[in-house]
């Protein structure tokens, strides 16, 4: 971790990966990563809400939720 963090912190969060770390370890790297590149931390944080946002959608469609009043999705007229 300390040699490397960018390559770490790609090689985590690579589509696929099968590389983790303990939280403890990941709270490190992520410390260090926005020192050196804080750029990385940014580009996860969009792809983490986009992944929540699409889960979100799908457990709607699957739940048959939208287009009733429960639905948090409003439709644009």
């Amino acid at each position: 971790m300390d040699t490397d963090p960018v390559k770490l912190w790609n090689l985590i969060h690579s589509k696929g990966s099968n590389i983790h770390l303990v939280s403890t370890d990941h709270y490190k790297l992520k410390q260090l990563i926005t020192k050196v590149a804080p750029e990385l931390i940014a580009i996860n944080d969009v792809k983490r809400e986009l992944r929540k946002s699409k889960m979100k959608l799908s457990n709607a469609i699957s739940s048959g939720t939208i287009g009733t009043e429960k639905s948090s999705y409003k439709r644009l007229n």
